[in-house]
């Protein structure tokens, strides 16, 4: 729920925002409208299908539950069929609030303040499509929790046979996590190229981060390659997105391999 309410508050700030002409040569972004709906909708579409999918799993019964074995796992992944922390999630919960609200607040102050909308629609995008790609993946995959595998007394047994419990991977919190730490990072850089404190925010944006990933799995709600597998899904939309909306570009993201092979794709 939280990710929803940061996005749609990006997109009425965003709205209302109003971007003064002297701003705008300064501006390092752009938005184009016929881009940005295809963005917006295309995260939405992913989103809504992956719930759809997931709406239509059946939880685990009691038979399932049993027939559950910590040996099956992987052994980079086992440990963490033991683990279970209230503490470690509630604290997850809390520093990818704090992650979701950093970029909107930051470009609401200061110099990002002369044209918000910009910043604040590319973060409503960037959530959504981390957000499309991660809840189709839980859909599609219906990986059981690890502390579904754990027989821990202090776990509601509610909590196993609920459908949640089949969405471990990938990790949406890591996703959103790094998401807004690496578009806080990238976004940072190109409205203060000059500033000191760049290193610092990369450092902490990054470092919350992996705290919130860490925490997941110390929770017992997530497998390691869960939270792996989140933080490259968000890394890459926090990345992607500032790049595609560089003023001076044409909405083409290149990736170049090696020295003969490039990879290009336009939005």
């Amino acid at each position: 729920m939280k990710r929803w309410v940061a996005i749609a508050a990006c997109i009425a700030l965003g709205s209302a925002a109003r971007t003064p002409a002297p701003a705008l040569a300064a501006e390092p972004f752009a938005l184009r409208a016929g881009r940005e709906v295809r963005l917006l909708a295309g995260g939405g579409l992913l989103a809504a299908t992956g719930l759809v999918i997931q709406h239509d799993r059946e939880p685990l019964d009691a038979a399932q539950l049993a027939r559950l074995d910590a040996q099956d796992i992987n052994a980079f992944d086992r440990g963490a069929t033991t683990r279970w922390s209230a503490g470690a999630a509630g604290a997850s919960d809390a520093l990818v609030t704090a992650l979701l609200i950093a970029p909107a607040g930051l470009a609401a102050a200061g110099r990002f303040a002369d044209a918000r909308a910009v910043p604040l629609v590319m973060f409503a995008e960037t959530l959504l499509l981390t957000d499309g790609v991660t809840q189709l993946l839980k859909g599609t995959v219906a990986r059981a929790r690890p502390y579904a595998y754990n027989d821990d007394p202090a776990i509601p047994p509610d909590s196993r046979l609920a459908v949640d419990a089949r969405r471990s991977f990938p990790s949406s919190h890591a996703a959103h996590a790094f998401a807004a730490a690496v578009f806080l990072g990238r976004v940072h850089d190109a409205y203060r190229p000059q500033s000191r404190a760049r290193a610092w925010v990369w450092a902490g944006a990054l470092g919350a981060a992996a705290t919130t990933a860490t925490l997941r799995c110390a929770a017992g709600q997530h497998f390691t390659t869960d939270v792996m597998a989140g933080a490259a899904i968000g890394a890459a939309a926090g990345w992607a997105v500032p790049a595609l909306h560089r003023a001076c570009g044409s909405g083409r993201v290149t990736l170049a391999i090696g020295r003969t092979v490039a990879v290009s794709v336009r939005f």
